[in-house]
């Protein structure tokens, strides 16, 4: 019973850790209106008895200066004498204006919080975007090289031959005890895309997966290799040959991101970890299909 108190607690402390990290902007901006507002209440209360410290103010300068006339000060005693009265006025402005100091304080943090929030973010997909338009530029040219090349005769047998190794292999990859295919890649800090941040890492491998899907419904094929040029994996000699056809399979391209069964898919999305063992939902060897 407690343990399930305990784990059910951790759970929905959990959750709100996620939610203020997901909208921190808006909670930032929410905070610094509320203590704007706040502010303003305040310093209208404080106006109220500021009257009261200046005539409070004045009063005690009169008293030096009579004492000073009255010879019963120096002008150098009545100098310093007016210092400390300053300086105690300043303290009892402050006084009667510190919770609107206090609460504009914090507006203008929380502006500046959200902002700061906000503009790495905005970085961070920016980069993020750099970085696959590159890739694809790159993906492209590859590509359209590869097209223009003469395969030889023994090329030809090559990929027969691994071909039929391949789809003696299941056609879609033989699979560890785990589950995993042949061709399942992790996309950690090794890849070039990744970044410490796991939702600008989620984002960025589902803009990459839905180039990729675009890609697969407007040509009707995609080689694996496509996309581990476009992931920035390394490619792989079966990369060349296994991948996507339309009609051929599930006609989609799924790295496997939001497979529910494995524990640490749900803590990359959820933004627990920043890594993922990516796996590849292929048709098979589709070169001698297109």
């Amino acid at each position: 019973m407690l343990t399930n108190v305990i784990s059910g607690t951790k759970k929905f402390l959990f959750k709100g850790v996620r939610v203020i990290q997901k909208f921190s902007p808006e909670i930032c901006l929410a905070v610094s209106v509320g203590a704007g507002i706040a502010a303003l209440y305040f310093t209208r209360e404080g106006a109220k008895n500021e009257d009261a410290v200046i005539e409070n103010f004045e009063k005690e300068r009169g008293e030096i200066k009579y004492h000073e006339e009255m010879d019963d000060l120096t002008h150098k005693e009545a100098g310093k004498e007016l210092g400390k009265l300053y300086i105690k006025t300043c303290g009892r402005v402050a006084k009667v204006y510190w919770k609107a100091i206090l609460f504009e304080t914090i507006a203008i943090g929380s502006s500046f919080g959200g902002y700061t929030i906000q503009k790495n973010r905005i970085a961070g997909l920016t980069a993020v975007a750099n970085g696959l338009t590159s890739t694809i530029n790159l993906m492209e040219s590859r590509t359209n090289k590869s097209k223009d090349e003469q395969s030889t005769d023994e090329t030809l047998d090559e990929k027969n031959d691994i071909s039929e190794e391949l789809e003696g292999n299941c056609g879609k990859g033989q699979r560890d005890p785990n589950g995993y295919s042949m061709y399942a890649k992790f996309f950690d800090e090794y890849n070039v895309n990744w970044c410490k941040n796991p939702e600008s890492n989620l984002q960025f491998l589902k803009f990459v997966q839905s180039t990729c899907n675009d890609r697969l419904q407007s040509r009707g094929f995609l080689f694996l290799n496509e996309v581990y040029q476009a992931l920035g994996i390394p490619m792989t000699s079966y990369g060349q040959m296994v991948g996507w056809v339309l009609g051929n399979g599930d006609d989609f391209v799924d790295f496997g991101i939001m497979d529910g069964e494995r524990e640490r898919a749900r803590a990359f999305v959820n933004g627990r970890e920043a890594s993922i063992l990516l796996d590849f939902n292929v048709d098979g060897v589709i070169w001698d299909k297109i």
